[in-house]
């Protein structure tokens, strides 16, 4: 047996005080290696930790061969030979095929290229010049893999590639998948589709808890009569395209204990945010230490549509945290929506023909202040007739109520202007002035608990965005976070010491003393709502 290409001992992992990896060691050498298992128990976790993206609390050894990955930077990890494939794809919608493989093409020598990716999958060859959001799901995680690949890596790791795809297109990336292990390039596979998991992978590691809790082979999961008991245990996905059999009694007790093993998950969660996790875009709940992830909302949508695009977005608390509005674009234009924190109770708000988007509730729970087409309005958290919040915007978004209900702050971008400012109103519309005076864009305003400064995301220091704090009266400009990645969409705490806010693809947050820590897995997540009075968020 060759040296192993990729050795993981020891690793552990944490959102703040959660230990959501523990002790987990594995190697892959030149076979296939499937990671099995339920939902919540750290399979995207482990592969976040293996590429560089889980929070500073890692611990113990990842080495690809012979080089320590732990503490070198993602696009370092990339560099040194594993292209990833995330769950969810996290393409870029306005981006065109052409330009996702443009990004990455010719950084690192090897055979992979455009020109062979286009032969690999003749349909991208077909749609290059179409956005990621025009493309179907199985299009989508074509450009993904193709992105991948165009790294030119020694490993490949693919978290839940079948996730949301047709039979046919997932008998078709599995063959595909197949002719990579022919020319050698290894595989660390994610999977809940056992069939999937089977076919590709003959090594078979069980994850429970954040464990390896057993190894098994392809062969011994194909040899059992406890289908039906194992697949259900394991929660594993069953295609009726395909027929297998699963687990014989040595794997049995590590199936009973995953059976059993179901998080004590709250009844409500302290921050609410979007996330493409499902395929779809959707609101999900975290606690607060970055345990208990759930989605909330219940309908799903197609992403490769625009009414799959905004399907559930923007949501916003109610003040006595028992309800959420949110924008979702369900039967034509997008409209205000409320729901309870567990996902029932779907009410719509608007009924406008044009779109309506970011809500925002009033302090005493009666009204929801929201945009439409460059306006803000407002209308009764119970339903009926908007009202326009002011005259003469023509480009005005993001509305936000300040605590004692008498200011609403937002961003604007003034006729003749190219850049956009934080401005603040009154309720009733009128004595509208500026805060900020950047000459860069800033935007998405929240204001702190007193009410006496507003967080917003701006480029003012050229380039990305970064997270800054202002005094109501322009004054007090404060950066907020320090990095070299796009950090957008503040949202402050109930107790006013931290800011939670996204960062490439996960929730962040980010105390008064400048120390940044990840809440979610890095899964497309966006846009953090806290719950009003809900638990605060532990601090490492």
């Amino acid at each position: 047996m060759s040296d192993p290409l990729l050795v993981v001992e020891g690793l552990n992992a944490y959102y703040g005080p959660s230990h959501v990896l523990q002790n987990v060691s594995f190697s892959v050498t030149e076979q296939a290696v499937a990671i099995i298992g339920r939902n919540g128990m750290g399979k995207s976790t482990l592969c976040a930790a293996i590429m560089g993206m889980t929070p500073p609390r890692t611990s113990g050894s990842v080495r690809l061969e012979g080089t320590e990955l732990i503490g070198r930077a993602s696009y370092k990890i990339a560099g040194l030979g594993i292209g990833y494939v995330p769950q969810g794809r996290r393409l870029f919608p306005s981006l065109s095929v052409e330009e996702h493989l443009r990004m990455v093409a010719g950084r690192n020598g090897g055979p992979w290229n455009m020109r062979r990716v286009y032969e690999l999958f003749p349909r991208l060859a077909e749609r290059k010049r179409n956005g990621g959001a025009q493309l179907s799901g199985g299009e989508q995680q074509m450009l993904a893999i193709g992105r991948a690949l165009l790294t030119n890596p020694k490993l490949l790791i693919m978290d839940e590639p079948s996730e949301g795809l047709a039979p046919t297109v997932i008998e078709m990336l599995v063959e595909t998948f197949g002719k990579f292990e022919e020319e050698g390039l290894r595989m660390l596979l994610v999977e809940q589709n056992l069939v999937v998991a089977t076919s590709l992978a003959e090594r078979q590691l069980v994850m429970i808890g954040g464990e390896i809790a057993a190894e098994t082979t392809a062969s011994e999961l194909a040899g059992s009569v406890s289908a039906d008991i194992s697949a259900s245990s394991l929660s594993l996905t069953r295609r009726t395209t395909m027929s297998f059999f699963v687990r014989p009694l040595a794997l049995l007790p590590a199936l009973l204990v995953l059976a059993a093993c179901g998080s004590s998950t709250p009844s409500t969660p302290d921050l609410v945010f979007v996330s493409t996790r499902d395929g779809d875009y959707a609101l999900f709940g975290v606690a607060a230490d970055g345990g208990h992830e759930r989605r909330l909302t219940k309908e799903k949508g197609d992403p490769a549509t625009p009414k799959g695009l905004f399907f559930q977005t923007q949501p916003a608390w109610s003040p006595n945290g028992k309800r959420i509005a949110f924008a979702s674009r369900r039967d034509g234009p997008s409209h205000i929506f409320v729901t309870r924190p567990n996902g029932t109770g779907v009410r719509r708000l608007t009924s406008s023909a044009r779109d309506d988007d970011h809500p925002a509730w009033s302090p005493d729970g009666r009204r929801i202040a929201f945009g439409r087409e460059g306006a803000l309005f407002v209308v009764p958290a119970e339903g009926g007739r908007a009202r326009r919040l002011g005259r003469g915007f023509g480009d005005a978004a993001d509305p936000a109520w300040s605590p004692n209900g008498k200011l609403v702050a937002y961003d604007y971008r003034r006729p003749g202007f190219s850049i956009r400012e934080i401005w603040v109103m009154g309720v009733n519309g009128r004595n509208s002035r500026q805060v900020t005076r950047l000459g860069a864009v800033s935007a998405h305003p929240s204001w702190s608990p007193d009410g006496r400064r507003l967080a917003f995301h701006s480029n003012a220091r050229g380039g990305h965005y970064e997270i800054y704090s202002i005094g109501v009266d322009g004054t007090g400009l404060r950066r907020e976070t320090r990095s070299a990645i796009d950090t957008i969409e503040p949202a402050w705490s109930p107790d006013g010491k931290e800011i939670a806010f996204s960062r490439d693809g996960a929730i962040w947050e980010v105390d008064r003393a400048g120390n940044a820590r990840q809440i979610t897995s890095a899964q497309n997540d966006s846009s953090p709502a806290w719950r009003p009075r809900g638990r605060i968020a532990a601090r490492p």
